[in-house]
């Protein structure tokens, strides 16, 4: 990655004096805007503060700007990251067709390595996530503990999180689609609402639009269609009052991506996540839009068992719930979740990820339709909004 020069830590001090250092900086400001941890400093060897005084005020201007950098992505950067998507879509596709009922789980994330080692992506940007069933209820599914490991049954839903690493960028993409490659009217109706959520967001985002509205939106719209197919019951704006989705959606919207998949920048210098209570989630990204930043729009709607539980136990919440339509849901779905890689224009966003999204493409990719991934097949939007 183009490092200009190597030096031993015991050779820090001559370092230091041949440049004739007056205080030390390092990489290093409060703290991390989506662990909340804070990195210590770093101690070398022969370089004590009374001689290269650590200069915090500087440290933090200086991580700052570094972050605030890394936000805005340059067209080279923009370029390798298309590539990570193209190459993340085809491989998607290939796993799609593929799946069928009685096949192990890692079957998908094996296909899914394989497909992007051909193209010269020869890493994920993180563990795959390919859970079937109800186990796509399982955010993170897919690490050493939950090994991709368990039988996919005939009729289910699939969850795949995969996201190909190129020159380290990485794409993060998700794709949901029944095992059997048609939808039921259950699966349907969720995998549409998921959807109409990610249209109203893509359709929205422009600089100077905040992310935090855009997660509170995905939620509105998805409480919306889901009223229409039979699964809630009430006045939408009591529901979103209620905190009705942090039982069905419980993570936030989207996440800054490049070099780190979660990567810097989500929020500005000095704020955090728990500067704006009326966020619940875990949203990453909380910031009004700029121009040339890339991010994730992964809204999602799952059936965790232990937040359904809670659910039917708090009447506050319970009462905007159809209970006979949510034991019916439930069994069928797991969890749905749609993600694309997202780039903010001057005007609106260009979505780089060119995966089959409706459910008739689904269908069509499923039982074997060409799907042609390339960046002219990026969807593009112009900040207009979106009639859901």
């Amino acid at each position: 990655y183009s490092v200009d020069e190597v030096m031993y830590l015991t050779e820090a001090k001559q370092a230091a004096d041949a440049l004739a250092a007056k205080e030390l900086l390092y990489l290093q400001g409060d703290a991390n805007r989506d662990s909340g941890l804070q990195l210590p400093l770093p101690k070398l060897a022969g370089i004590e503060d009374s001689t290269f005084p650590v200069n915090k005020g500087h440290c933090q201007i200086l991580w700052d700007e570094i972050n605030e950098c890394r936000l805005i992505k340059s067209a080279l950067e923009q370029t390798v990251l298309q590539y990570a998507n193209d190459v993340s879509a085809r491989a998607h596709v290939e796993v799609m067709r593929m799946v069928k009922a009685g096949q192990r789980e890692y079957v998908s994330e094996a296909t899914f390595r394989y497909q992007s080692m051909l193209r010269g992506c020869f890493r994920t940007g993180y563990d795959c996530i390919c859970p079937a069933d109800r186990r796509a209820s399982i955010l993170h599914y897919g690490h050493p503990a939950e090994p991709n490991s368990e039988l996919t049954p005939q009729g289910s839903m699939k969850l795949h999180d995969m996201g190909a690493e190129y020159h380290g960028y990485s794409a993060d993409v998700t794709v949901s689609f029944p095992v059997n490659g048609v939808f039921t009217e259950g699966q349907k109706a969720v995998y549409e609402a998921v959807w109409a959520a990610t249209l109203a967001v893509e359709m929205t985002i422009k600089p100077g639009v905040d992310y935090k509205d855009m997660h509170h939106l995905s939620h509105r719209v998805m409480l919306k269609k889901l009223k229409e197919a039979g699964l809630f019951v009430g006045k939408v704006d009591d529901m979103m009052d209620a905190g009705v989705m942090s039982f069905f959606m419980p993570h936030g919207l989207g996440h800054s991506l490049g070099l780190d998949v979660h990567d810097v920048g989500g929020y500005e210098p000095g704020k955090f996540r728990k500067d704006f209570p009326s966020v619940k989630e875990n949203l990453r990204l909380g910031r009004k839009m700029l121009e040339n930043m890339v991010f994730t729009v992964e809204p999602g709607f799952y059936f965790v068992d232990y937040l359904i539980e809670a659910l039917v136990d708090d009447p506050k919440v319970s009462k905007f719930v159809n209970m006979d339509r949510l034991k019916q849901i439930w069994s069928e779905v797991g969890g749905v979740r749609i993600e694309d890689d997202v780039v903010c224009t001057a005007t609106g966003c260009r979505v780089m990820t060119v995966v089959p999204r409706t459910v008739a493409e689904i269908e069509a990719v499923m039982a074997g339709q060409e799907w042609p991934v390339s960046s002219a097949g990026c969807r593009i939007y112009h900040g207009t909004g979106y009639d859901y």
